[in-house]
């Protein structure tokens, strides 16, 4: 929320917060370990809830919104938030297999 006024224009009618959250609910719900979140999908999916906090607003402006919280969860520009998480999984045949997993 306090990076809100960053964006261009007045957004202080969008609970930002509340934005991101749903969004992680939307990644975690969406992604595999292969090829994550597809973004114009998690966009779409914020859409409702972005247009519910402001519903007079254009559409544009909704997609806008939600695309710049996705955006700012993950490591777009030039900050480079990334790191990397051992994980442990089992193959198929019951082996046990660490992986690194690079979220950038």
């Amino acid at each position: 929320d306090v990076r809100k006024a960053n964006l261009a224009g007045e957004y202080t009618v969008y609970a930002m917060a509340e934005v991101a959250l749903a969004a992680i609910d939307h990644v975690t719900l969406n992604m595999d370990f292969d090829t994550g979140a597809d973004h114009d999908q998690i966009v779409a999916r914020l859409l409702p809830r972005v247009g519910a906090q402001a519903p007079d607003r254009p559409v544009a402006e909704h997609e806008r919104v939600a695309r710049w919280v996705l955006e700012n969860l993950i490591n777009v520009g030039s900050v480079d938030r990334g790191f990397r998480a051992v994980y442990g999984t089992f193959g198929p045949d019951g082996v046990y297999v660490r992986r690194d997993y690079d979220f950038k």
